[in-house]
């Protein structure tokens, strides 16, 4: 009865380690999925942060265009402007030397 007791609790016992074996081949599974996750994670993180930075330059960019665009616009608006001048003083410089050719 005692030997059978002691056979049964040794079952128990291997039993119980082979248990607690798969226990520790399941944390351990469980261990490298979370470090796989958290990689991806990371990775994750890495590409969000690389895509902001890239939008980022490209506002930079975009703003830095319109900014150029509105000096060109003013450039062209005063070149414009001054060559009119310049045009309306010969225009007038012409009509004096006509009235001077009439007056003589």
């Amino acid at each position: 009865d005692a030997r059978a007791e002691r056979l049964q609790a040794t079952e128990h016992a291997q039993e119980a380690e082979m248990a607690l074996a798969t226990l520790k081949i399941q944390l351990e599974d469980a261990e490298r999925l979370l470090q796989d996750r958290e990689s991806a994670l990371v990775a994750r993180e890495s590409e969000v942060s690389n895509l902001h930075t890239m939008f980022s330059q490209e506002q930079s960019d975009h703003a830095e265009a319109l900014h150029l665009q509105e000096q060109r616009r003013v450039e062209m608006e005063n070149t414009h402007a001054s060559a009119n001048a310049e045009q309306q003083n010969l225009e007038a410089e012409l009509r004096g030397t006509l009235h001077e050719r009439e007056a003589a």
